[in-house]
Protein backbone atom coordinates (compact mmCIF):
# COMPACT_ATOMS: atom_id res chain seq x y z
CA UNK A 1 0.00 0.00 0.00
CA UNK A 2 2.99 2.70 0.89
CA UNK A 3 4.42 1.64 -2.34
CA UNK A 4 0.95 2.60 -4.29
CA UNK A 5 0.52 5.66 -2.65
CA UNK A 6 4.81 6.69 -2.84
CA UNK A 7 4.26 5.90 -6.67
CA UNK A 8 1.07 7.73 -7.21
CA UNK A 9 2.27 10.92 -4.75
CA UNK A 10 5.50 10.87 -7.12
CA UNK A 11 3.83 11.33 -10.24
CA UNK A 12 1.16 13.91 -8.96
CA UNK A 13 4.02 15.76 -7.82
CA UNK A 14 5.62 15.51 -11.29
CA UNK A 15 2.24 16.90 -12.63
CA UNK A 16 2.61 19.82 -10.05
CA UNK A 17 6.16 20.76 -10.20
CA UNK A 18 5.85 20.45 -14.06
CA UNK A 19 2.78 22.74 -13.83
CA UNK A 20 4.96 25.59 -11.59
CA UNK A 21 7.52 25.37 -13.86
CA UNK A 22 5.23 26.66 -16.75
CA UNK A 23 3.57 28.94 -14.15
CA UNK A 24 7.07 30.58 -12.73
CA UNK A 25 9.32 30.21 -15.95
CA UNK A 26 6.82 30.44 -19.26
CA UNK A 27 4.03 32.62 -17.98
CA UNK A 28 7.15 34.53 -15.46
CA UNK A 29 4.61 34.79 -12.66
CA UNK A 30 7.07 35.80 -9.68
CA UNK A 31 6.58 33.47 -6.29
CA UNK A 32 8.71 35.79 -4.36
CA UNK A 33 10.86 34.57 -1.83
CA UNK A 34 8.63 31.78 -0.80
CA UNK A 35 8.97 29.51 -3.62
CA UNK A 36 10.02 26.66 -1.54
CA UNK A 37 6.84 27.28 0.90
CA UNK A 38 4.93 27.16 -1.81
CA UNK A 39 6.36 24.04 -3.13
CA UNK A 40 5.36 22.48 0.25
CA UNK A 41 2.40 23.49 0.03
CA UNK A 42 1.52 22.08 -3.22
CA UNK A 43 3.26 18.78 -2.25
CA UNK A 44 1.15 18.63 1.45
CA UNK A 45 -2.11 19.51 -0.67
CA UNK A 46 -0.81 16.31 -2.74
CA UNK A 47 -0.43 13.70 -0.27
CA UNK A 48 -3.63 14.72 0.85
CA UNK A 49 -5.46 14.13 -2.39
CA UNK A 50 -3.76 10.68 -3.41
CA UNK A 51 -4.23 9.25 0.56
CA UNK A 52 -8.38 10.21 0.42
CA UNK A 53 -8.22 8.65 -3.20
CA UNK A 54 -6.63 5.17 -1.50
CA UNK A 55 -9.25 5.41 1.63
CA UNK A 56 -12.18 5.89 -1.18
CA UNK A 57 -10.63 3.10 -3.16
CA UNK A 58 -9.71 0.82 -0.28
CA UNK A 59 -12.97 1.67 1.42
CA UNK A 60 -15.26 0.82 -1.21
CA UNK A 61 -15.97 -1.79 -4.28
CA UNK A 62 -16.87 1.09 -6.81
CA UNK A 63 -16.65 0.79 -10.53
CA UNK A 64 -13.41 3.37 -11.07
CA UNK A 65 -15.66 5.73 -13.09
CA UNK A 66 -17.57 6.09 -9.97
CA UNK A 67 -14.59 6.18 -7.58
CA UNK A 68 -13.66 9.01 -10.03
CA UNK A 69 -16.51 10.80 -9.78
CA UNK A 70 -17.11 10.74 -6.08
CA UNK A 71 -13.52 12.06 -5.65
CA UNK A 72 -14.08 14.97 -7.97
CA UNK A 73 -17.51 15.77 -6.37
CA UNK A 74 -15.86 15.82 -3.04
CA UNK A 75 -13.01 18.25 -4.40
CA UNK A 76 -15.70 20.28 -5.63
CA UNK A 77 -17.85 20.77 -2.71
CA UNK A 78 -14.05 21.45 -0.75
CA UNK A 79 -13.72 24.36 -3.23
CA UNK A 80 -17.71 25.49 -2.94
CA UNK A 81 -16.93 25.98 0.41
CA UNK A 82 -13.89 28.20 -0.29
CA UNK A 83 -16.35 30.76 -2.14
CA UNK A 84 -16.60 34.33 -1.03
CA UNK A 85 -18.70 34.62 1.84
CA UNK A 86 -19.33 31.35 2.18
CA UNK A 87 -16.08 30.48 3.45
CA UNK A 88 -16.93 33.06 6.24
CA UNK A 89 -20.23 31.72 6.92
CA UNK A 90 -18.37 28.00 7.36
CA UNK A 91 -15.32 29.58 9.30
CA UNK A 92 -18.17 31.21 11.68
CA UNK A 93 -21.17 28.30 12.12
CA UNK A 94 -19.04 25.30 11.63
CA UNK A 95 -15.08 26.37 12.48
CA UNK A 96 -14.20 22.24 12.36
CA UNK A 97 -15.46 21.89 8.84
CA UNK A 98 -13.57 24.98 7.90
CA UNK A 99 -10.10 23.30 9.19
CA UNK A 100 -11.45 19.91 7.91
CA UNK A 101 -11.71 20.95 4.60
CA UNK A 102 -8.14 20.11 2.48
CA UNK A 103 -8.73 23.02 0.46
CA UNK A 104 -9.22 25.69 3.10
CA UNK A 105 -5.92 24.60 4.67
CA UNK A 106 -3.99 24.74 1.15
CA UNK A 107 -5.39 27.98 0.76
CA UNK A 108 -5.05 29.91 3.92
CA UNK A 109 -1.49 28.76 3.84
CA UNK A 110 -0.79 30.35 0.37
CA UNK A 111 -2.75 33.31 2.11
CA UNK A 112 0.03 32.88 5.23
CA UNK A 113 2.86 33.46 2.68
CA UNK A 114 1.28 36.17 1.04
CA UNK A 115 0.12 38.89 4.01
CA UNK A 116 1.70 37.42 7.10
CA UNK A 117 5.31 38.37 8.26
CA UNK A 118 5.19 35.10 10.20
CA UNK A 119 5.26 31.25 9.72
CA UNK A 120 3.24 29.95 12.51
CA UNK A 121 0.19 29.77 11.04
CA UNK A 122 1.74 28.95 7.85
CA UNK A 123 2.96 25.33 9.44
CA UNK A 124 -0.13 24.98 10.91
CA UNK A 125 -1.86 24.48 7.78
CA UNK A 126 0.86 22.78 6.80
CA UNK A 127 0.43 20.52 9.75
CA UNK A 128 -3.16 20.08 9.60
CA UNK A 129 -2.46 18.51 5.79
CA UNK A 130 -0.04 16.03 7.24
CA UNK A 131 -2.20 15.23 10.15
CA UNK A 132 -5.03 14.87 7.43
CA UNK A 133 -3.02 13.02 4.91
CA UNK A 134 -1.67 10.48 7.65
CA UNK A 135 -5.08 9.60 9.30
CA UNK A 136 -6.39 9.36 5.39
CA UNK A 137 -4.06 6.72 4.55
CA UNK A 138 -4.25 5.12 7.59
CA UNK A 139 -7.93 4.42 7.51
CA UNK A 140 -6.89 3.00 3.76
CA UNK A 141 -4.47 0.55 5.41
CA UNK A 142 -7.40 -0.61 7.89
CA UNK A 143 -9.71 -1.28 5.04
CA UNK A 144 -7.12 -2.88 3.01
CA UNK A 145 -5.83 -5.04 6.25
CA UNK A 146 -10.18 -5.90 6.88
CA UNK A 147 -10.31 -7.02 3.09
CA UNK A 148 -6.98 -9.00 2.85
CA UNK A 149 -8.00 -11.07 6.08
CA UNK A 150 -11.62 -11.47 4.76
CA UNK A 151 -10.04 -13.63 1.58
CA UNK A 152 -8.03 -16.14 3.77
Amino acid sequence: VLADLLSGFTIHSACLLTTLAYIALVLRVDFGPHFGLVLLTCLAGSLVGVSLGALLSAATRLSPITKTGLLVSLSMVCCFLMMEGISYQVAQNAPAVAWLNPAARIADAFYCLYYFDTYHRFFLDIGVLLAMAAALFGGAVLFLRRRKYESI
